[in-house]
C-alpha cells in the first residue's frame, strides 16, 4: 500500500549527463560529488527548494535555493 505513494513523485534517474553536469559542479562550486549530484537531481525535477542540513543555509543555485530545516528563526 505504501508503494503505491511513490506515484505521486518524480524519481530522477542518474544518467550519464548528471553525472557529467555533477562533475562540473563539483569543479566551479568547490562541493562533494555527492552534494553536487543532490544538487543536480533537485535541479533537473524542476525543484525551486532543497532541504538539507547538509549544504549552506540560504544559498542559491540558479532557482534552487538551499534550506536547514533545522536552522532556527532570526529573530
Amino acid at each position: 500500500m505504501v508503494i503505491l505513494l511513490l506515484y505521486h513523485f518524480f524519481i530522477v534517474s542518474i544518467s550519464v549527463p548528471l553525472i557529467v553536469a555533477a562533475t562540473r559542479r563539483v569543479e566551479t562550486a568547490n562541493l562533494s560529488f555527492w552534494d553536487s549530484l543532490i544538487i543536480e537531481s533537485a535541479i533537473k525535477s524542476d525543484a525551486r527548494r532543497l532541504w538539507t542540513e547538509d549544504l549552506q543555509d540560504g544559498q542559491t543555485c540558479g532557482e534552487l535555493m538551499i534550506m536547514n530545516p533545522f536552522k532556527s528563526p532570526t529573530k
